[in-house]
């Protein structure tokens, strides 16, 4: 029983200890659940000190602070769907994030598009179907664009901008960019994507 005592006295001096100066924590290999979520009660960044947070911490400093996401090194997809759900831009924070996290973001935002790193092809063709003007500016290979031109036919006009690396690199001003820029323009027109106030 005594000992019992002692190992409840010596926990709750441990926790007071890690709420006073929470990047103490960083001083444990394996800190128990408590003692990480002790450290995270006063700052959810102090979770960049924690060597391997738990699911549970992670997610309760995700619920906390969104923003915590970026000193998680390798969040599972619960925790980077509680961050996304609370702040969609954070998809940029995470590196490899899931199809069902790129999903949610891109319900979200369709925009947010550009800044996920190699998104899977079922996110692009939800945003060819939702918002095809979000895909351009990126690069897609020729079998990518056949299934988003599958998926939305106004996608074309989008994935003409920059459809090539060597497209990308095109002088703005030569005669065969202008003529480009209004062969796009003239899709646009068409598909009544731009008015004559637009031009």
């Amino acid at each position: 029983m005594k000992s019992l005592i002692g190992k409840w006295i010596e926990q709750y001096k441990e926790i007071a200890s890690i709420k006073r100066e929470p990047s103490l924590i960083s001083n444990y290999e394996h800190p128990e659940e408590k003692l990480q979520l002790a450290a995270i009660s006063r700052h959810t960044r102090c979770i960049k000190y924690i060597r391997n947070p738990s699911e549970a911490v992670q997610l309760e400093a995700v619920r906390r602070n969104p923003e915590s996401i970026i000193w998680i090194k390798n969040p599972g997809e619960e925790v980077q769907l509680s961050c996304i759900r609370q702040a969609p831009y954070l998809i940029k924070s995470i590196n490899n994030p899931t199809e069902k996290v790129q999903i949610e973001a891109l319900h979200a935002d369709p925009t947010l598009l550009p800044v996920i790193h190699q998104p899977a092809l079922n996110s692009l063709l939800y945003v060819a179907k939702v918002s095809p003007a979000s895909l351009s500016g990126c690069i897609y290979d020729t079998a990518t664009q056949e299934m988003l031109l599958k998926a939305n036919p106004q996608c074309e006009a989008f994935l003409n901008l920059v459809s090539t690396e060597e497209d990308a690199k095109i002088d703005i001003e030569s005669p065969e960019a202008i003529e480009a820029i209004k062969e796009i323009v003239g899709k646009l027109f068409d598909l009544n994507l731009l008015g004559d106030d637009d031009t």
